[in-house]
């Protein structure tokens, strides 16, 4: 049929990448949230000063506990419960929440097993 067939294709458009410029704006509430957590405040009492639901304190707190590597993390997980959590993480060898919150009986809340996760990476 008489192609050619040492044609090349021009390579195709690629897009810039454009990156953001990251912001790190200081969050007030947080900041006085790890103060709490450093004095060894509970999540509730933290919930209460700033406002926050306890979720976002809860997320607070495995900031905190990720950030500042605390030797124990007696203040808001019973050590019992860390005990059971670390034995399950390592039965299952996993770090994701649902199949640890299934290996512990649905028993333990997410919030302490994230935690949990958070202090045994931080570690």
């Amino acid at each position: 049929k008489s192609l050619a067939t040492d044609i090349s294709t021009a390579p195709a458009a690629v897009e810039p990448v454009v990156i953001k410029p990251v912001t790190n704006r200081p969050n007030p509430e947080k900041s006085k949230a790890f103060d709490m957590f450093r004095q060894g405040a509970t999540i509730e009492e933290v919930s209460q000063q700033t406002g926050r639901a306890r979720s976002t304190i809860s997320d607070y707190l495995a900031d905190f506990i990720v950030a500042e590597h605390p030797k124990s993390i007696a203040a808001w997980v019973p050590e019992s419960v860390y005990k059971q959590i670390e034995d399950a993480k390592t039965q299952i060898h996993t770090d994701r929440l649902k199949p640890l919150f299934l290996a512990l009986g649905e028993d333990v809340p997410y919030d302490q097993i994230r935690l949990v996760i958070a202090h045994l990476s931080s570690r």
